[in-house]
């Protein structure tokens, strides 16, 4: 019975990666402020929420607890240089943040950053395996909007 539960939650992760990879190009966002800069519209200053946010945040909650349960590690066969990597990045962050005319702003830039970093930890502890099956979502995506933009 506990097999089950593990293939389970194993091909609803695997789907949830594949929807989050097919949904990335798709971005659909709910403006909470627009960005002003002198006195006009200003694109990188507008904060948005993304309909993918809480897609990611699901699937990083549900491989989280998949690993947590079923394997009970977190950082079973991950290269470590992928986290020196992304440490330090967050220490560069931080200290920005820190160092921001507009600190609200820099925050909104560190949570992109985190969901970036979670969606690329997930799909890194997926198997090798899944890696084609995930380029072929991407670019079934891609295909899809090149199709309906002509």
């Amino acid at each position: 019975m506990q097999t089950f539960f593990i293939k389970f939650w194993q091909h609803v992760g695997e789907f949830c990666a594949l929807a989050v990879l097919f949904l990335l190009p798709w971005q659909t966002r709910l403006f909470l402020s627009l960005g002003e800069l002198n006195g006009g519209y200003f694109e990188y200053g507008t904060k948005s929420a993304y309909v993918l946010d809480i897609l990611i945040i699901l699937l990083i909650l549900a491989r989280f607890s998949y690993l947590a349960v079923f394997e009970r590690s977190f950082f079973k066969g991950k290269p470590r240089a992928f986290f020196w990597v992304a440490g330090w990045l967050e220490a560069v962050i931080f200290f920005s943040v820190l160092w921001a005319f507009d600190a609200r702003m820099a925050l909104y830039g560190w949570a992109r950053f985190l969901f970036a970093f979670g969606l690329g930890y997930i799909l890194w502890s997926f198997p090798r395996v899944l890696w084609p099956k995930m380029a072929l979502s991407v670019a079934l995506a891609g295909g899809m909007q090149s199709i309906l933009a002509i």
